[in-house]
């Protein structure tokens, strides 16, 4: 019949002390990581939109974005700012900044998608009409004379920092090259450009064909005659292809009518848009290729971004005094 009673033992008031501390550090830190992440997220927001609508990238953006995150890494430590914390604004800050460069590209790609649906729908409300604009017509005539003269041994001046490789838009091309094929554009009438731009619209599509054809055959492990140093993954001009399979692409475009060229047109660029819409694969090649071709420049923006972003996360927001 007896009650019981409970008894509660304290910790000792030093171990308290050192528990409640080391509880605060821990939040301390999640805190500079949460503060940190929404500063370099604003950051990345701002780097991407002044990339995409400049279509080019500023690099003092970028000790901005380390600012943010250094700075949302000190409010959310407070009075536990640190190694740890500068550490924390560091790695978001190079996150934010290849994270906005990844938006950019995504935008970039996304605009092209749709500038390819946009040819392609006007091909089949116009089979008579132009294909390809103008800029799409210059870009196919530069990028194929720039890869035929390289491969020729021509030494070719490329702007700083591009190449074949990563060239994407006109400005991106040897300027010579450039300025050649928009005199030879202008000085042609309607007929001579609409005779060009169906050259340019077989080529491709044969080339899709073939390589089509080509990666399938191979795939069922036929052996292919491919043209000395040529394979499948170099391959990049209607010549790089076995002449028999080009033989049988060609013969498949030219046996169809002008209608049925222009709505296989039309589902091949649906195809190629949704592709480079749906695959980030598409954006991240864009921000790999940017990134090797200006490397340099990169990495003095992103070192000067981790440098603010650590000093401001280890010290805290200076008060001015």
């Amino acid at each position: 019949g007896k009650g019981t009673r409970t008894q509660v033992e304290k910790l000792p008031s030093g171990a308290k002390a050192a528990a409640g501390a080391a509880a605060s550090t821990s939040m301390g830190w999640l805190f500079a990581l949460i503060g940190s992440s929404v500063g370099g997220a604003i950051g990345a927001g701002v780097w991407s939109a002044i990339s995409y609508h400049l279509n080019a990238e500023v690099g003092y953006v970028a000790v901005g974005v380390g600012f943010l995150a250094g700075v949302g890494a000190a409010l959310g430590a407070r009075q536990h700012t640190g190694l740890l914390s500068g550490l924390i604004a560091s790695v978001v800050a190079i996150a934010s900044i290849f994270g906005g460069k990844f938006m950019a590209a995504k935008f970039v790609s996304e605009d092209f998608a749709q500038e390819i649906r946009q040819t392609s729908q006007g091909a089949v409300e116009n089979i008579d009409g132009l294909w390809m604009d103008e800029q799409e017509a210059l870009y196919e005539l530069i990028n194929d004379d720039s890869l035929r003269q390289e491969r020729s041994g021509a030494q070719l001046r490329w702007p700083v920092g591009q190449s074949w490789e990563t060239a994407y838009e006109l400005e991106h091309f040897p300027q010579s090259i450039v300025q050649k094929h928009q005199s030879a554009w202008d000085a042609m009438d309607d007929a001579q450009r609409r005779a060009t731009v169906d050259g340019l619209v077989r080529e491709n599509m044969i080339q899709a064909y073939a390589d089509e054809m080509a990666y399938e055959r191979e795939a069922a492990g036929q052996t292919l005659a491919w043209p000395a140093g040529m394979n499948y993954e170099d391959s990049w001009l209607i010549e790089d292809y076995p002449s028999d399979i080009v033989a049988e692409a060609t013969a498949r475009w030219d046996g169809m009518t002008r209608e049925e060229q222009a709505k296989q047109f039309y589902g091949d660029s649906e195809l190629l848009a949704d592709f480079i819409e749906s695959d980030a694969g598409v954006a991240i090649t864009m921000v790999a290729r940017e990134g090797i071709s200006g490397i340099f420049f990169s990495l003095i923006w992103i070192v000067l971004a981790v440098g603010t972003a650590f000093g401001i996360g280890t010290t805290g927001v200076p008060d001015g005094k």
